[in-house]
């Protein structure tokens, strides 16, 4: 999916002279979640959230050894519940400038990684039931990439991104019947499971920017990029009488 900032063309040539100045900037999430239900909002994470300066040149790295968060997604009881885990996270940001260049990238890398919503506490039946999500990802990595190379009073821009996987499940009440696997490296944007409340994309890729179309033909100048490893939205979904709205990303990365 492509984010198009339609913008009259005296805006545009505005914006990119600003975009042009503007100094490199990235950022990396490894796990990152926002819920909301009844009009209340709760939030997990981010874990491993590692932001550029927005000025200068930069090159920084974590990682996050072992990492445990829970929150409730929404109000009852037993209470709705998000978890998340994961073991050897990485961060990385990294931005540059050259003589006619600047360039920024961010990347992500999860070793293992689990996000699950169940009830806290589960029923008093002596068994903890069937997940109503459960994602759980290993050797997962993404990354995203933004460019500019300078000609004169113009400039040419450039936004990539990747990921890949040496597994990826998910399963749960929300899902039915369906359980989810991939393995390797999905195209932008590869939808795995889609219903009218839960969607889940690989390899989600967004990238905001500048349409011009004068002179003809319309032409697409990309100002920044967000790539997700694994981006789950949620529309409304039934969690046991509450509906709960939101995003799950793991591997989360921007540059611009």
């Amino acid at each position: 999916m492509t984010s198009h900032l339609r913008l009259p063309l005296a805006a545009a040539a505005a914006l990119a002279a600003t975009t042009a100045a503007a100094a490199p900037q990235s950022a990396a999430v490894d796990i990152d979640a926002h819920f909301t239900s009844r009009g209340v909002a709760s939030v997990l994470g981010p874990i491993g959230k590692l932001v550029g300066a927005p000025s200068g040149s930069y090159n920084d790295s974590q990682t996050t050894k072992s990492a445990s968060e829970s929150v409730p997604a929404a109000e009852a009881y037993p209470t709705p519940t998000a978890f998340a885990n994961g073991q050897m996270l990485s961060s990385h940001v990294t931005a540059s400038f050259g003589v006619d260049t600047r360039s920024s990238e961010a990347d992500t890398g999860l070793t293992t990684a689990n996000v699950s919503l169940n009830l806290n506490p589960p029923p008093p039946t002596g068994q903890v039931p069937q997940p109503w999500l459960s994602l759980t990802v290993s050797q997962a990595s993404a990354d995203a990439s933004f460019s500019q190379l300078f000609v004169g009073a113009t400039s040419r821009n450039y936004a990539t991104g990747s990921a890949k996987f040496g597994g990826f499940t998910a399963f749960g009440q929300f899902l039915g019947s369906t359980r989810v696997s991939y393995s390797g490296s999905p195209p932008p944007n590869t939808v795995v499971y889609s219903s009218p409340t839960v969607t889940i994309t690989l390899n989600r890729q967004l990238q905001t920017g500048i349409i011009s179309c004068s002179p003809d033909p319309c032409t697409f100048t990309p100002t920044s990029i967000d790539v997700a490893a694994v981006d789950v939205e949620l529309n409304k979904a039934d969690f046991r009488g509450a509906k709960v709205s939101g995003h799950i990303l793991l591997g989360d990365n921007k540059a611009r």
